[in-house]
């Protein structure tokens, strides 16, 4: 008996698999390249958050414990009482932080620090956020009595 010359194929060969694997690459490349600026966005956004997540965690620490917290900026925001840290809050990697007296963040006056009055009031001041490559946004802290009001300055 001679069996049929057709012989059914269920397996891929090696070039195809190779094939499929450079274009699923490509594909990924691409695609990569296509979700960094929303990465980007993202940092943006969460180091607004946490400038925000700062200055609401000393007026609440100042008004809880009836005393005076003093808030310092940086690589991360630092909230003491009497020299002793009470928190520290990270910003998102390669962003930092400086206070400013002046609303609009346009003076050369940088603070050291801003206090809050144990009632956990503060005068308005401004947050300047740099981040990566150049990204950088001034966000304002309006008198601070009630709630944190957060008000992005355009650039």
């Amino acid at each position: 008996m001679r069996r049929s010359s057709a012989v059914s194929r269920s397996a891929f060969t090696l070039i195809e698999a190779l094939a499929a694997c450079a274009i699923a690459g490509l594909a990924a490349a691409l695609g990569v390249g296509l979700l960094a600026p929303l990465a980007a966005g993202s940092s943006r956004a969460t180091a607004i958050a946490t400038a925000a997540e700062a200055v609401e965690r000393a007026r609440l620490l100042a008004e809880t414990r009836s005393a005076a917290i003093t808030l310092r900026a940086g690589a991360s925001f630092t909230l003491t009482h009497e020299s002793a840290v009470q928190a520290e809050i990270h910003l998102p990697r390669g962003w930092t932080a400086a206070l400013y007296k002046d609303r609009s963040g346009t003076t050369a006056q940088p603070l050291e620090s801003i206090t809050f009055s144990d009632a956990g009031g503060a005068p308005g001041f401004t947050i300047t956020l740099a981040g990566p490559e150049a990204a950088s946004v001034r966000v304002q802290m309006l008198a601070v009595s009630g709630q944190v009001v957060v008000g992005e300055i355009p650039e």
